[in-house]
């Protein structure tokens, strides 16, 4: 449960990121092909089965379980979080 937890977020923050984003897209866009692969709708299916693995292991799982399952997605999105804003910090 916890690996799965901590799974989450590399598929949920970088199917947001690319849907969000990828309307600015362009052939000369140095990213398009990220873009291009996390806005896509297999990927969001993936999240959305991503999701689904969790929501069902964390209703089955104890107390103390869904716990260190919370603490480890917590963990998991803010390294995400960080990852996306070091290109805003490395800027000040």
């Amino acid at each position: 449960g916890v690996l799965v937890a901590a799974l989450l977020p590399c598929f949920w923050m970088y199917q947001d990121v690319g849907r969000r984003l990828h309307p600015l897209s362009h052939d000369a866009h140095p990213y398009r092909s990220w873009l291009d692969t996390y806005a896509d709708e297999e990927f969001a299916a993936s999240t959305a089965r991503a999701i689904e693995i969790v929501t069902t292991v964390a209703a089955t799982a104890d107390e103390p379980s869904r716990h260190h399952m919370a603490q480890a997605f917590r963990a998991s999105a803010g390294h995400e979080r960080e990852f996306f804003a070091a290109p805003l910090i490395s800027r000040r």
